[in-house]
């Protein structure tokens, strides 16, 4: 709906393309639609729980890709009743009289895009089999590492690696290095150094084979986080640039994450 509040800014979520379109919808309107489009199976709800020692647990809303090619080619309509507004008196009151009317707004939410039918078709056929390749490369890694701690006597669980709800979002990140992956939500600095080497390799792999392009070449909003993909660089207390001395590698370093603004994911509680 066009909020610019300070959780809006910081998530990057005002450089998304869509942005400040809904601004001419009530915030109950704007309720109503999400609850359809949930209810009319166009938005899932993904509920994952965080890497983190409170295990928090997020649901997110993610676009049915199957639902969002039949919305794009035509085939599939969406359209929600709205109340017509009364008209308002002199006195400053609403006609009592005025009778209530529906009208179906058209759902006038999705980008143009910038080629013909043949061409988008194209698009989504490979954007879909990507998602489904690399979502199930990713879990066949994580099975294979939880088999690999297995033979050596260590017991590791999914979620001690990645979640589904985490494989989910690397998909759709579609990361290009290694420091993309430091702006996933929900996945420590350990862990990426530790099996980020080999979240890319699967990556890439399925980009290059489908000719889906990483995120972070096609620049906007969702190439990464807030410094384009760059890995976060630690600094001394005080702004001074780190020297490499021991004691420096004894200090705590912080680490600041953004969520990756992409298109067709949405998190309860943004505008």
């Amino acid at each position: 709906r066009g909020s610019n509040n300070q959780k809006v800014r910081n998530n990057g979520h005002n450089k998304v393309r869509a942005y400040g379109t809904g601004t001419s919808w009530l915030k109950n309107e704007a309720a109503m639609l999400l609850q359809r489009l949930v209810r009319d199976n166009i938005l899932i709800e993904k509920t994952s729980k965080a890497d983190n020692m409170y295990q928090t647990v997020t649901t997110v809303l993610r676009v049915n890709r199957q639902m969002e090619m039949a919305i794009k080619s035509g085939r599939r309509k969406v359209s929600l009743d709205m109340v017509a507004k009364t008209n308002v008196g002199t006195s400053g009151k609403a006609n009592a009289k005025a009778p209530l009317k529906t009208k179906k707004v058209p759902l006038q939410t999705m980008d143009d895009w910038p080629c013909d039918q043949s061409q988008m078709s194209q698009m989504d056929k490979q954007m879909e089999r990507y998602h489904e390749e690399v979502e199930a490369e990713l879990k066949t890694l994580r099975s294979d590492i939880i088999q690999q701690a297995k033979d050596q006597g260590s017991t590791v669980k999914q979620y001690h690696i990645f979640n589904n709800g985490l494989i989910a979002s690397i998909a759709e990140l579609r990361p290009a290095s290694i420091a993309d992956l430091y702006s996933l939500n929900g996945w420590s600095k350990n862990k990426v150094l530790k099996y980020g080497k080999q979240v890319i390799e699967v990556v890439a792999r399925v980009l290059q084979k489908h000719g889906v392009a990483p995120r972070s070449n096609e620049g906007g909003a969702g190439g990464g986080g807030a410094n384009g993909g760059a890995k976060p660089s630690a600094k001394r207390k005080g702004g001074a640039t780190p020297s490499g001395s021991g004691n420096w590698q004894q200090q705590k370093r912080k680490q600041s994450r953004t969520i990756p603004a992409s298109i067709g994911s949405y998190r309860y509680g943004g505008r």
